[in-house]
């Protein structure tokens, strides 16, 4: 069995509360944010290739803490976190 390496880390963080907005992070297809609710969110065009356990992403799509992520050319992420402030590997 292989091993993995994580390549970045980004933290995503509420937008109402600090203004952020939308994320892009590097390497890392899609737009990462948090919704009015505090859940983390994608939005992404199918041809991105963002998978969230096992569904390609289209819009703007929920990121519930433990899915799945799969992106482009085999590439696997996952993300941590709650309530507004979120932190992934990819």
């Amino acid at each position: 069995m292989g091993t993995g390496q994580v390549r970045t880390q980004h933290e995503v963080t509420d937008a109402a509360d600090s203004g952020q907005g939308l994320h892009v992070i590097a390497g890392v297809p899609g737009q990462w944010s948090t919704n009015d609710v505090g859940a983390l969110t994608v939005t992404a065009a199918v041809d991105e290739g963002v998978r969230i356990n096992g569904a390609t992403a289209e819009g703007t799509v929920e990121v519930t803490v433990g899915s799945a992520l799969e992106f482009h050319g085999g590439r696997m992420g996952f993300a941590s976190g709650s309530n507004g402030a979120y932190s992934g590997g990819w």
